[in-house]
């Protein structure tokens, strides 16, 4: 349990390092923010991550799943009812699937806007 426990530690200290130092990269591409400004807003944004999510186990989607999300809302909104074909050859997927992604979709649509009566 130990052994499991620092290996946890030296992930996380690792990530926040990881986020800090990529953090610090971003601000420093941009000419509207200095060296020491970038380093000090990037140890900030580390010491808060730490302090809100510290303790906690957090599983960080791939990016995958995050671009096949932006991917179906986007589907959803060129969807006209008679282009399965034509978005199932832009996005690569099967006409199927663009069935089903339109569907789901749908439904969270209709979800989102029409509330169920028997929730509490």
């Amino acid at each position: 349990m130990t052994r499991e426990l620092g290996k946890q530690s030296r992930q996380g200290k690792a990530l926040l390092h990881d986020l800090r130092d990529l953090a610090c990269r971003l601000l420093k591409n941009l000419d509207t923010v200095d060296d020491d400004a970038a380093k000090q807003i990037s140890n900030e944004l580390m010491f808060q991550v730490s302090q809100h999510w510290g303790g906690q186990s957090v599983y960080i989607i791939k990016d995958d799943a995050f671009h096949a999300e932006e991917r179906d809302i986007q589907i959803y909104k060129e969807f006209n009812g008679h282009n399965h074909t034509e978005l199932s050859k832009k996005y690569k997927l099967t006409e199927i699937y663009i069935y089903r992604i339109v569907k789901r979709m749908h439904e969270q649509e209709r979800n989102r806007l029409q509330p169920s009566l028997f929730d509490a």
